[in-house]
């Protein structure tokens, strides 16, 4: 799976003591006791879209509205992530800086972990932890992402592991052509039938919980243009969906060809299903006697063809 990976976390820890001190000379306990900031560096992209990464593997845009969570633990103790100490939000930028955040270091001295979530919507407040997990919903133009937690260090040494995010979601684009001999296709509108929207994300570990049964919708692609002659559409959006689908069940309506919108089935041979982490392309083309489908793996990650699909 292709990660997004952060670049290695730096913690800023300046203490203010004058040259001139000495071992023999007296701490100012206040300077002693003074907070600690956390300083972070990474890299990732804004609004909802599917994020794309560069070939340091940085967002190609900032992002905004990243969620953390943080737990203090003492060494070499593990954190739990059932009751996080904190959460933040942060954007992270292209150049791979985290900014839009404060933090300080437990002046206990335990070490502070932090993992990093991304949903994709335009809020800032960072959603509520139960029994470990967080809580979420789609309408496919979100992309979700999980960084397995990283030990930063304590207001005394500095951590330097890199976090790394993972795409959790399947993306699917769609693209339209026609047959030769076919006119052009406008107006050509696909939709998702049955799409599931809600789950939960484990902080631990990335999971993702059941997806609400009663939780769906119909998720819509719509203004492919497919020219006449082999002609073929530029590809839609990305839509991201549940991961691990054993197949996807589509609508495609074209009020220039169609007389009613064509129902299809696209079936995943990547081990039976769609995988996560996964960008597939979906082409549907218009022959004069059937609509048919086929699809790639492209972008995200490799993966197998899931062959073809045709209606009559």
């Amino acid at each position: 799976m292709k990660a997004l990976v952060l670049s290695a976390l730096a913690i800023a820890a300046t203490l203010s003591m004058s040259s001139c001190s000495s071992e023999n000379d007296p701490v100012d306990e206040a300077t002693k006791e003074a907070p600690v900031e956390i300083k972070l560096n990474a890299g990732v992209i804004q609004t909802k879209a599917a994020i794309d990464v560069d070939q340091e593997q940085h967002p190609t845009q900032d992002m905004s509205n990243v969620y953390f969570y943080r737990q203090d633990v003492e060494a070499p103790g593990t954190p739990s992530w059932t009751a996080p100490s904190a959460s933040f939000t942060g954007t992270i930028k292209t150049t791979g800086a985290i900014e839009d955040f404060t933090q300080y270091y437990a002046t206990n001295g335990y070490n502070t972990h932090i993992t990093g979530l991304y949903l994709g919507t335009e809020s800032s407040t960072v959603p509520n932890v139960t029994d470990g997990k967080v809580e979420f919903s789609i309408d496919g133009t979100q992309d979700v992402l999980w960084a397995k937690s990283v030990d930063v260090g304590n207001r005394n040494v500095e951590g330097t592991t890199a976090l790394n995010f993972k795409h959790k979601l399947t993306k699917f684009k769609f693209i339209a052509n026609t047959s030769n001999g076919i006119g052009a296709v406008t107006g050509i509108s696909i939709t998702i039938k049955n799409a599931k929207a809600s789950s939960t994300i484990n902080l631990a570990d990335g999971n993702l919980g059941a997806w609400t049964p009663d939780a769906s919708a119909d998720f819509t692609v719509n203004g492919l243009t497919a020219a006449a002659d082999g002609g073929e559409s530029s590809a839609s959006e990305g839509v991201m969906l549940q991961p691990n689908l054993a197949s996807l069940s589509i609508a495609v309506s074209a009020p220039n060809y169609l007389s009613e919108a064509q129902n299809l089935t696209i079936t995943g041979s990547d081990e039976g299903s769609f995988k996560g982490g996964s960008s597939y392309t979906i082409t549907i083309t218009f022959s004069g006697k059937a609509v048919t489908t086929t699809a790639t793996i492209a972008n995200w990650t490799d993966g197998t063809n899931p062959g073809a699909g045709v209606i009559e």
